[in-house]
């Protein structure tokens, strides 16, 4: 009787014309079976404000492995017997659980940061985070004559008096003035110089330039500089090594920083609070030099995850969001990010 059953089946199977009148076998599907139960949670950096961390490994003792997602979520089905969960990150010190899977259950994470800066400097992060195809905020260039002005000469490392050629250097956001050492010989000279440094800095974002007020240009391999005076300071021969290797508008950036924000954030309450809750640097050069580099070390790393994170590698936006997790929320609280 059985295999005429199965007979019947098959012969319907095979001759069914699809017709009104065709039988149709009756179904009988089993229920899928599972070995086991299934194992959730999240990984989160362990500080206040600490963010979800996404690309956490996280490993079973079985092992098997997987990756958090973007929000530090991650799962494992047909989990059973007594297991050890362990996640880990780039920046982070693994931790381990237990868990029993006799039921699904949940194991979330809290990661303590390493305390090591990701960077040894922030400036050269990526060179892609601002370069010649952003637009610029320049608007025209003036020549004003020459005039003695005090400007900071890296050579000598001290304030020198010069004649120098005068630039008005007017902006989107207000007016700069260029003042070039005499060393370069004629006005035309001068003003190829302004011409190749102005329009880099009309690339940052006006919050940068609020105390802008003169740019002193010397010739010369030295490094760059920026005063809460509202100046900033070149050396030509080492502003095209940064323009070869791409860097001259992140250099810039940096250096607005000391001239527009030291003053007002750097010894602020709220960003000492940050900086205390962080309790990591983003770049040896910050942690080396806490009160005069933290906010210039920091303000880029919050630029492009904030403006420019479609330029940003997902190694290094992980590595800033891990880092300063405070910093970048008391910057968001400036307004920076708008």
């Amino acid at each position: 009787m059985r295999t005429a059953t199965v007979c019947l089946v098959v012969f319907a199977a095979a001759c069914s014309d699809d017709s009104a009148s065709s039988p149709v076998a009756p179904t009988n599907p089993m229920a899928p079976t599972t070995s086991g139960f299934t194992l959730s949670g999240t990984v989160r950096d362990s500080r206040p404000n600490g963010p979800a961390l996404a690309g956490a490994t996280v490993r079973l003792d079985t092992g098997q492995s997987t990756a958090s997602s973007s929000d530090g979520r991650y799962r494992f089905q047909n989990v059973s017997g007594a297991v050890t969960v362990t996640a880990s990150g780039p920046h982070h010190v693994a931790a381990s659980e237990t868990a029993t899977m006799d039921q699904d259950r949940t194991v979330d994470f809290a990661l303590a940061h390493t305390g090591i800066p990701p960077f040894e400097g922030t400036v050269f992060i990526s060179p892609r985070l601002i370069d010649s195809s952003d637009s610029t905020s320049l608007m025209n260039v003036t020549y004003a004559g020459q005039g003695m002005r005090e400007v900071f000469d890296r050579r000598v490392d001290r304030w020198i008096k010069v004649d120098a050629y005068l630039f008005d250097v007017r902006y989107g956001w207000g007016a700069v003035e260029f003042q070039v050492n005499p060393e370069f010989g004629s006005v035309d000279a001068a003003r190829a110089e302004v011409d190749t440094y102005a329009p880099a800095l009309g690339r940052l974002p006006a919050f940068l330039m609020t105390n802008a007020r003169e740019v002193e240009i010397n010739d010369g391999v030295e490094l760059f500089g920026g005063n809460p005076n509202g100046s900033f300071l070149i050396h030509t021969g080492q502003g095209q090594r940064y323009i070869d290797d791409g860097f001259l508008e992140e250099i810039l950036f940096h250096e607005a920083a000391h001239v527009s924000l030291d003053a007002r954030h750097a010894n602020a309450p709220g960003w000492t609070t940050a900086q205390t809750a962080d309790g990591v640097f983003v770049s040896t050069y910050a942690r080396d030099n806490p009160g005069r580099e933290d906010v210039a070390e920091s303000i880029l790393p919050y630029f492009a995850v904030r403006r420019r994170s479609a330029r940003l590698g997902d190694a290094d936006r992980t590595a800033i969001l891990a880092a300063i997790p405070n910093r970048l929320e008391y910057f968001d609280r400036q307004g920076f990010a708008n």
